[in-house]
């Protein structure tokens, strides 16, 4: 839910602010298409997806080339994948920050999801998950 609307989003500030009226509605789609396909690539749900299919294209014979689009956005796909899961990396002051950052933001999505009654998605889940217990959990996948 949370990568749908950042794509949304990211789209209406690009209509809104005309950047990109000087394209072409060929390379616009394209702009379009990227834009969802990586934000969305980044939604932790799918991560068990992309890591079967990384295993599969670094295997020797896997047929794998940048001369074809798709491995070329496969590639973009896993870099930001990584830049988006590199948080541990980074110093323990700086990756505690990000990491409540990001855990208040599942919160705010698990209350949002509690009170249209819909089902709340388990790491969203405030009363159910810890800030540690999401983050370990991410890794586990």
């Amino acid at each position: 839910m949370l990568e749908s609307h950042h794509w949304r989003f990211a789209l209406s500030c690009f209509y809104e602010s005309h950047i990109f009226d000087h394209l072409s509605q060929a390379q616009w789609r394209e702009i379009e298409y990227l834009l969802q396909h990586l934000i969305l690539a980044t939604d932790i749900s799918r991560q068990g997806e992309f890591l079967v299919k990384f295993r599969g294209v670094v295997q020797p014979g896997s047929g794998f080339s940048l001369g074809k689009l798709e491995d070329k956005h496969f590639v973009l796909q896993i870099a930001l994948k990584c830049a988006d899961l590199g948080n541990p990396c980074r110093s323990w002051k700086v990756s505690q920050k990000w990491s409540e950052q990001i855990c208040n933001e599942f919160y705010r999505q698990g209350d949002f999801e509690r009170q249209l009654g819909l089902p709340v998605t388990s790491i969203c889940d405030r009363t159910a998950m810890t800030i540690p217990s999401i983050q370990t959990g991410e890794f586990q996948l």
